[in-house]
C-alpha cells in the first residue's frame, strides 16, 4: 500500500506491516486480534495477549489510498469478527 520499502498489507489471515528498508516484517495474525483501532495516522493493534501495537499511516497518501486503506481495515475486521473502533469516520 505504501510503496517498495514500507507497506501495510491484507491477507486473508494476517496484517503485514513493514516500516522501511532494513526492518523487520510485523505480521498479526487474524485469530489474536483482540481489537482493531483506527486514529489519525495510526492503525493500532491490541492482541488478545494484551499487548498493542501502533503501525504509523502517514505514508498513505491522498484521499483515495486513504479510503482504500480504510475499508480495507473495515473489511479484514469483519470478516474476522474483530472489534473496531474508527475514529477517522
Amino acid at each position: 500500500m505504501f510503496g517498495t520499502q514500507s507497506y501495510l498489507e491484507f491477507t486473508p489471515a494476517y496484517i503485514v506491516h513493514k516500516d522501511g528498508l532494513f526492518r523487520p516484517k510485523q505480521a498479526f495474525a487474524a485469530q489474536d486480534i483482540a481489537a482493531l483501532e483506527l486514529v489519525p495516522q495510526q492503525l493500532r493493534v491490541q492482541l488478545k495477549e494484551g499487548t498493542t501495537y501502533a503501525m504509523s499511516l502517514r505514508q498513505v497518501k491522498g484521499a483515495r489510498r486513504k479510503r482504500l486503506m480504510r475499508e480495507q481495515v473495515r473489511s479484514f475486521a469483519s470478516k474476522h469478527d474483530i472489534a473496531l473502533r474508527d475514529t477517522q469516520a
